[in-house]
C-alpha cells in the first residue's frame, strides 16, 4: 500500500514539473547568435554628379534603384523577443549622366561624363520579434554611418562662358567628392527558420540621414545635406548558434 502511495506522489510530481516547464516559452530561456550575409539588397538612393567651373558650383541629384548582390555580412545576439543586430556593408556603382544645364538664367549646354562611386556604412540597432513560431515578423530600428568616394570626369561645351556661338570646344573637369553620412532608419522584417542551424531574413526600411560632401580636388567647401534612404528589399542568410 506504502508503495503505492509513494508511485503515485512520484508521477504527480513529474506531472507537475512537466507542466511547469511547459509552461515557460522557450524563446525566454534561450540566448541565441546569428551571423551572416546580405545576399541582395533593392534600394533607392541619390547620387551626386558634381559640376564645377571658375564660375559656379553645381550638385545635381539623381534618384536611381540600385541592386546589389553578396554585399555585406551582419551578427545578431538574440535573447527572448529582443535582440541587438549589427552589420557592415560595402556598396559600388559606375554611373554615367548626360543632360543640359542652365547657365545664368539665359543659356543652357550640355554636359556629359562617368562617375565610380565606393560606399563602406556600419549599422548597429535593436530589434523585436513579435511571435515565437518559426516564420514570425519583427521590427528594428538602426543608427548608421556610412564613408563613400566619389570619383569622375564630365565635359561641358565652353560657348556658354564666352556668350558666343563661336567653335565649340569640349572641356574636361575630374573631381573626387568625399562624403559622411549618419542616418538613423526604421523597418519591418520577417524571419524564418529552417532547422536547428539556418535562417533566412526579409527586410523593409527608411531611413532619413544628414551627409556632409565636399570636392577635394576643386574645392574647400562642404556641402550639407538632409535626406532620405529607402531599402524596400533586403534578403540575408544566417547561421543560428
Amino acid at each position: 500500500m506504502n508503495c503505492s502511495l509513494m508511485a503515485i506522489q512520484v508521477l504527480n510530481l513529474n506531472g507537475q514539473l512537466s507542466t511547469t516547464v511547459e509552461q515557460i516559452p522557450a524563446s525566454s530561456k534561450t540566448r541565441v547568435m546569428e551571423m551572416g550575409m546580405n545576399l541582395y539588397t533593392l534600394g533607392f538612393t541619390n547620387t551626386y554628379n558634381k559640376y564645377s567651373s571658375f564660375m559656379y558650383s553645381y550638385y545635381p541629384q539623381n534618384h536611381a534603384f540600385d541592386h546589389y548582390f553578396m554585399n555585406g555580412a551582419y551578427f545578431k545576439y538574440v535573447k527572448g523577443n529582443n535582440g541587438i543586430r549589427v552589420s557592415a556593408n560595402y556598396f559600388q556603382k559606375l554611373a554615367y549622366f548626360d543632360q543640359t544645364i542652365l547657365y545664368s538664367g539665359y543659356s543652357d549646354y550640355p554636359a556629359y561624363g562617368s562617375a565610380s562611386t565606393r560606399t563602406g556604412e556600419f549599422k548597429v540597432g535593436y530589434q523585436r520579434l513579435m511571435g515565437k513560431r518559426k516564420l514570425a515578423p519583427y521590427f528594428f530600428t538602426d543608427f548608421r554611418y556610412g564613408y563613400s568616394q566619389q570619383k569622375g570626369s564630365y565635359y561641358y561645351s565652353n560657348h556658354a562662358f564666352w556668350c558666343t556661338n563661336a567653335h565649340i570646344v569640349p572641356v574636361e573637369n575630374e573631381y573626387l567628392i568625399e562624403q559622411s553620412t549618419f542616418g538613423v532608419n526604421g523597418g519591418l522584417g520577417l524571419r524564418l527558420i529552417l532547422g536547428p542551424l539556418i535562417t533566412f531574413n526579409l527586410e523593409s526600411n527608411v531611413e532619413f540621414y544628414f551627409s556632409r560632401s565636399q570636392d577635394i580636388k576643386n574645392s574647400v567647401n562642404k556641402v550639407h545635406a538632409k535626406s532620405f534612404a529607402l531599402i524596400p528589399l533586403q534578403f540575408s542568410m544566417g547561421l543560428r548558434f
